[in-house]
């Protein structure tokens, strides 16, 4: 049976998925906006802001829109600003369009110069309009009927700004009370005025009394003293938003003018005072007087929708750079739009952006280091509001909103050092030209783009041929595009961040990768790995690889030297997945064995086949493959010794110490050990390298071979031929102290060709010298000794009497015959010397 459907139910359920499918996309359509400003205070309209960027004025500006009001007045839209919630400035809504000017000249044709003046600066609206229209008419004229001039037949006003002057003295005139009061109706509804020089002064008491609160001017009865500069140079002495717009004028600009001069004292705390006047000269050449509330030498000053300006002392006379000056004033004092849309171009990024951020971003140790710099702006907050006089309802305020104005980075400047200091900021603080600007051309690192992109990717790289252990220092500082330096970030080279790093650990023909870090960074942000290894190495078991859930191989690849394989991770692409599978890989090498080679991790952030590379989207690394060291022994005479060869192939890390322990061979004596050039090595240690490796041990062969026998010559029948002779061998030091003795049993016969018994004996280093002796036995005695180094035939005549001594290290090898004959015919029958001789045993060969 079908449900009915409750129609309450279905409607509500209709109007929530309005509502979110509105919510939606406002987050869909304006996600960057949305994020961009806040609302403080709900107001009777909507308000909404945008950061925005002109890369052709090379500054920031504030995008405004609001909602339009049916029954708007006469004053329209003002725009009010604040940079503290607190303070409120009028600001105003015609950048960009073009604005109405009356000036108001003192009657001399001569002094209706404005017009004139404006246009030769070729100034055009964004619709190739003049961007500033000036109508003259003279003060007699507006004294008479002030609003004939001011307002158009619908009684509407129609003009954005009105000038007063310029001549010196304003020809001696001053404005009629009506006209002040219809001038001061029309400042109320946030229309600009700008008095030129000697209006608003003492002597001009309607203007005086009118105007002076207003501008913060006077003083000058009370001040007691000479209180006029004057002076044909004027100075800067506030690059804001008045001299940006619509002619952006150098920071701390000096100005040649036509000599002029202030009348009246300024008051410090009402308003902003732009320039003043330097080099004070010609009749008012007296310094600028200053009494703590109240200062002279002013030449431009405004305060909300008014201001004041020294030009007219010369009479008609004007510089280009004054005039300048002229139009970026009025500009300014236009704070009245019946558009329901504006650009603050008073706005400006004045903070400097935090230090940047450094880390190894790619490399290999002992080879080129990628260093990737990234630094986040951190722009100034402003708050605005929409005044809105309606004609029937008053005055409506629209929302308060606040939104930060960024530049965003322009690039970074480095530099490395044996220092830990700097002086970096300096050094890039002196490359800004007189407007405050760096040259793209001087960075070491430019990221911003050439358009009005205010969001963008900030990272880049730069390379340095130095080790991660480095002592050395870098020194990095950020630029953001209002040319604001961040702090410098020092660091030491040892101690900066790396993205990922690793060990290559080899044993015999197998290699892994140890001692895997990989930076949090990377954490659920890369879409492919890829590992790179060499030719002659091949991934084990790669065809039964347990690759994580939703991971896939993209692609394998070889060229000459490498082989590539590529994964696609972007499913499951945390650390510790990817640590896991990393670790538990094996590398196989294969012939050549010895060949040098590389292992390389490379991450991107994204699909590699489907992305622009550039080196800040990836990440990498790569080791070398430790090499074998093969180890040979050899005599020092160059024979082998193939029992004490050493290879070294287990656990082997590039630029591990090795520890040589030389293997134990029995009559020889480790030596050194030495490089293949024969350079001795000492400690005994090997560190392993990229490179195959090969040295020797050299051994000293400490084996004396001794073969000895005894002959009876001249034997007779009555005395009994000895079964055995006995021997002692004794060494001695090159000093002649006895060391060590040894008993040798030897044959005895009387067949001169009987065989020999064979002894060996390690011998002591510094013992080289052995004597060989005889115990003659009873009713014998002694012919002599004979010795040979070489098996060869011996004689008794050949003998010697004395013990024999002769140097091992010279002769390690002898063959030694006793010969002795009966002294008696009637010897003793059982002598000891028949049975036994305890003079110990040896064993033979």
């Amino acid at each position: 049976m079908k449900k009915k459907e409750n129609k309450n139910s279905k409607k509500w359920l209709f109007v929530l998925s309005v509502i979110v499918a509105v919510i939606c996309g406002y987050f869909i359509i304006n996600r960057d906006t949305l994020k961009a400003f806040t609302v403080v205070t709900k107001g009777d309209f909507k308000l909404t802001v945008e950061n925005k960027w002109s890369q052709e004025d090379r500054k920031n500006f504030a995008d405004l829109k609001w909602d339009k009001i049916d029954d708007i007045g006469q004053s329209g839209y003002q725009l009010y600003q604040s940079e503290d919630g607190t303070t409120w400035n009028n600001r105003s809504l015609k950048y960009g369009k073009a604005i109405k000017v009356l000036n108001i000249y003192p009657d001399d044709p001569k002094s209706a110069k404005l017009g004139e003046w404006m246009d030769e600066l070729n100034l055009k609206a964004l619709d190739g309009s003049n961007l500033i229209q000036v109508t003259s008419e003279s003060l007699s004229n507006y004294n008479a009927n002030p609003n004939k001039y001011l307002k158009n037949s619908a009684d509407e006003y129609q003009y954005d700004v009105l000038m007063f002057g310029s001549w010196d003295g304003n020809n001696k005139m001053d404005m009629k009370q009506n006209a002040a009061n219809e001038t001061k109706q029309y400042l109320n509804t946030g229309r600009g005025v700008l008095f030129g020089h000697d209006t608003v002064i003492t002597i001009r008491p309607v203007f005086y009394a009118n105007f002076k609160n207003l501008l913060g001017v006077g003083y000058r009865l009370e001040s007691g003293g000479v209180t006029d500069t004057g002076s044909s140079e004027v100075k800067l002495i506030n690059n804001g938003y008045l001299m940006k717009y619509p002619f952006e004028m150098e920071n701390d600009l000096v100005l040649k003018i036509p000599y002029a001069h202030n009348y009246e004292l300024q008051k410090k705390d009402v308003g902003t005072t732009w320039l003043e006047f330097i080099n004070p000269s010609g009749r008012w050449p007296n310094p600028i007087y200053d009494s703590g509330a109240w200062r002279g030498g002013w030449y431009l000053k405004t305060n909300n929708n008014v201001g004041m300006i020294q030009t007219g002392h010369s009479s008609g006379d004007s510089s280009i750079d004054e005039r300048k000056i002229i139009a970026n004033t009025l500009y300014n004092l236009s704070q009245v739009s019946l558009d329901n849309f504006a650009s603050d171009q008073s706005v400006k990024d004045d903070q400097a952006p935090d230090m940047p951020k450094t880390s190894i971003h790619c490399g290999k140790e002992g080879d080129d280091l990628r260093v990737m710099l990234d630094a986040v702006d951190k722009g100034k907050e402003y708050q605005w509001y929409i005044e809105a006089n309606t004609k029937k309802s008053g005055k409506k305020k629209s929302d308060v909103i606040k939104e930060t104005i960024i530049s965003n980075i322009a690039g970074y400047f480095y530099e490395v050092t044996d220092s830990p200091n700097s002086s970096l900021h300096q050094k890039v603080d002196g490359y800004k030209d007189s407007y405050g600007r760096i040259d793209p051309m001087k960075y070491d690192l430019y990221v911003a783009p050439d358009d009005d992109s205010i969001k963008y990717d900030t990272r880049d790289s730069f390379i340095i041929h130095e080790r991660t252990n480095s002592e050395k220092y870098l020194h990095v500082l950020a630029v953001d595009r209002s040319n604001n330096i961040s702090q410098v970030n020092s660091q030491k080279l040892e101690d900066l961040n790396q993205s990922i790093e690793f060990k290559v650990e080899r044993t015999k023909d197998e290699a892994k990768l140890i001692n895997l870090k990989l930076d949090n960074t990377l954490n659920n942000k890369m879409e492919t790995l890829e590992i790179v290894i060499p030719k002659n190495t091949v991934i084990k078991d790669f065809n039964s690889l347990n690759l994580p859930p939703n991971w896939s191989l993209q692609e394998s690849n070889e060229t000459i030297d490498n082989k590539f394989f590529s994964f696609k991770i972007k499913e499951k692409n945390d650390l510790a997945t990817i640590t896991n599978f990393i670790k538990n890989i094996r590398f196989s090498i294969n012939t050549p064995f010895d060949q040098k080679g590389e292992l390389k991790i490379v991450f991107y952030e994204k699909d590699k086949n489907t992305s622009v590379i550039s080196n800040v989207t990836k990440v990498c690394w790569a080791e070398d493959i430790p090499q074998k060291v093969s180890l040979k022994a050899y005599d020092e005479m160059g024979n082998p010794i193939p029992a004490a060869d050493l290879l070294l192939d287990q656990k082997l890390t590039i630029e591990k110490k090795e520890t040589i322990v030389p293997r134990t061979i029995d009559f020889y004596d480790f030596i050194k050990l030495v490089s293949i050039e024969e350079i001795p090595i000492s400690p005994l240690e090997w560190i392993i390298t990229n490179e195959f490796q090969t040295g020797n041990l050299i051994y000293d062969l400490r084996k004396l071979t001794i073969h000895s026998r005894q002959v009876v010559n001249d034997n007779n029948k009555q005395v009994v031929i000895p079964k055995s002779g006995f021997s002692v061998l004794t060494s001695e030091t090159q000093s002649g102290e006895k060391t060590n003795e040894f008993s040798l049993t030897m044959n005895s016969t009387a067949n001169n060709s009987s065989i020999f018994d064979t002894y060996i004996i390690r011998y002591q280093r510094n013992e080289p010298l052995y004597i060989f002796s005889t115990k003659i036995p009873m009713n014998y005695e002694l012919i002599g000794y004979v010795l040979t180094t070489q098996k060869e035939e011996h004689q008794p005549n050949a003998n010697i009497q004395t013990s024999i001594q002769f140097d091992v290290s010279v002769t390690p090898e002898v063959w030694v015959t006793t010969y002795i004959k009966p002294v008696t015919d009637t010897p003793s029958l059982y002598h000891w010397e028949y049975k036994e001789n305890n003079l110990g045993i040896i064993t033979s060969k």
